[in-house]
């Protein structure tokens, strides 16, 4: 008997497998209460759109847009209350004006800039996917126009399509200035985590190129722009994380939170957004099962590159600060000063002593402002420009440019580095030390 049953699971797993394989699609693992349910909910919230995908097999509709790889966004918003919702929250919360240029760069929340375009105070751009136009032709049809909606056959989620965009005809900055009271620029869409670290290493990549005097291609070329985001509770759990979260307190999270300024603005239900998360026949993650109420929604935040840097007296020397945040939170139960020292010996009293920090802290325990602080004092120290640690750094920056910035793949250039610094007999190398 219980062979058996381990025959069937077994056997279960390979067809599902198999049809991943194939291609066959994501529906077989939707039962059809499930996909019922989608389709009660659809009908009754939006009776217009679900008239136009009645013809259609709704699953078929939305996955099609969905699964593609590079569409961040994953979902498409039925609702338009929560859309009216949505819009108003950004208006209000703005800081753009009327000649601001309100982006959409996920196709999935067309009705959001239907909403946003009835409030009538942006000039609007819509950025529609291909794959989705069709079912919102109904939505943009009267709204396209020089003073409406204009609408980009084109998928925004992407910083060089992004980059791109912005160097077309439909958007005409008139000041590029940081120091502008008010934005001209606002992006709008649904956001991953990796998305929001691209932004983030983006944006450090700016700030370094101004101290060098260089000229980097990104989106801050074109002034300070404001992002309204919706995310997970996951993800904004990571960028809002505190000192001795360790598992979420990392370079990129640390990195955010000194470059924006980060604000929650609302809260809205996930069930407004098809498709449905998908539990059948999946194991339920960990994270969703210590916070279900809390992955039930998502966040609206706002996200506004801070003006000026966040403290660093040295704005010259900022190209060496992701590799100390990535050496600090690196190691996060090591004592500070001990840490530091393998880089820049005989450096702990000079530090204890004008940051008034306690010897025996550790790494996992220091707060923003205290890693800043500690920034601060390393550079000014006589013995910086000599140490092992500029090297490092330089070598670190120099590695991580263009780099797709996941944890493994950071966590792979700073270890070998130290691994460099190893053999030149710089480092002490701990394998028993604990990350």
């Amino acid at each position: 008997m219980i062979t058996r049953c381990r025959h069937k699971s077994k056997q279960s797993h390979v067809f599902k497998m198999l049809g991943l394989f194939l291609g066959i699609g994501r529906q077989r693992f939707y039962h059809s209460g499930e996909l019922s349910r989608m389709r009660t909910y659809a009908e009754s919230v939006n009776p217009k759109m679900a008239a136009f995908i009645q013809e259609k097999n709704l699953w078929e509709v939305i996955i099609s847009y969905v699964k593609k790889q590079y569409s961040i966004e994953k979902s498409v918003l039925f609702d338009p209350n929560v859309a009216d919702s949505i819009a108003a929250k950004i208006a209000e919360n703005s800081r753009g004006k009327k000649n601001t240029k309100f982006i959409d760069i996920t196709s999935g929340l067309g009705l959001v800039s239907s909403s946003m375009h009835g409030l009538k105070k942006y000039q609007r751009i819509f950025a529609a996917e291909e794959r989705l136009i069709d079912a919102l032709k109904w939505t943009a049809k009267d709204l396209e126009g020089p003073d409406g909606l204009v609408v980009i056959k084109k998928n925004l989620s992407n910083d060089k399509s992004l980059v791109n965009f912005l160097k077309t005809k439909h958007i005409i900055l008139e000041d590029r200035n940081w120091e502008l009271d008010y934005t001209q620029i606002t992006i709008f869409g649904i956001m991953s985590h990796n998305c929001i670290k691209r932004l983030t290493y983006s944006l450090k990549q700016y700030h370094v190129a101004l101290t060098k005097n260089d000229v980097v291609t990104n989106l801050y070329n074109f002034g300070r722009p404001e992002f309204f985001f919706l995310i997970s509770h996951r993800t904004l759990a990571h960028i809002t994380s505190k000192p001795g979260q360790y598992m979420m307190r990392n370079t990129s999270n640390v990195l955010s939170q000194l470059l924006f300024e980060i604000e929650v603005v609302s809260t809205y239900p996930r069930e407004a957004f098809l498709p449905w998360k998908n539990h059948f026949n999946k194991k339920t993650p960990t994270y969703e099962k210590l916070f279900p109420e809390l992955e039930s929604q998502f966040y609206l935040i706002r996200l506004t590159p801070r003006d000026k840097l966040y403290n660093i007296e040295s704005p010259s020397n900022i190209s060496y600060f992701p590799f100390f945040l990535r050496a600090i939170l690196g190691k996060r139960r090591h004592k500070v000063y001990e840490l530091i020292e393998t880089f820049i010996p005989n450096i702990s009293d000079f530090l204890q002593e004008h940051s008034g920090i306690c010897y025996n802290k550790i790494t996992g325990l220091l707060t923003n402002d205290e890693i800043v602080k500690l920034f601060n004092l390393i550079v000014q120290h006589p013995n910086f420009h000599g140490s092992t640690f500029r090297g490092a750094a330089l070598h670190y920056e120099e590695e991580s440019t263009n780099m797709d910035f996941t944890p493994r793949v950071m966590t792979d250039v700073y270890d070998a580095q130290r691994k460099t610094l190893l053999t030149s007999g710089s480092l002490k190398w701990d394998n028993n030390s604990s990350e």
